[in-house]
């Protein structure tokens, strides 16, 4: 019994479920940038975002992460972006990324 009440808990918290965070149709137009590739574009500011993880499973964190930060990219009508950072915690994963306009979408 006890463990039913804590596999509940843990799902309720987002620890042992990941939902998939899928990119928008404007979101696949944002492009993740090198250092020579962003000079020329128009800095918008740094941001993170915070996502809902499993732990240990870096490819989908890492997925999820990118389609996160893309997606918030386009909605503020961007369209490329450098990551600072990705930090893992116990119950998700914060992501700090440079948002940019280059004209390429």
């Amino acid at each position: 019994m006890k463990w039913k009440l804590l596999i509940a808990a843990l799902s309720l918290t987002g620890v042992v479920g990941c939902a998939s965070i899928e990119m928008t149709s404007d979101a696949r137009m944002v492009r993740e940038l090198t250092l020579d590739s962003g000079e020329n574009c128009k800095f918008l500011g740094v941001f993170d975002t915070k996502i809902t993880t499993i732990l240990g499973d870096r490819e989908k964190v890492s997925r999820h992460a990118k389609n996160a930060v893309r997606n918030e990219v386009a909605a503020m009508n961007g369209d490329g972006f450098m990551l600072s950072s990705i930090t893992e915690g116990m119950t998700g994963t914060t992501v700090q990324y440079d948002a940019y306009d280059c004209g390429i979408s």
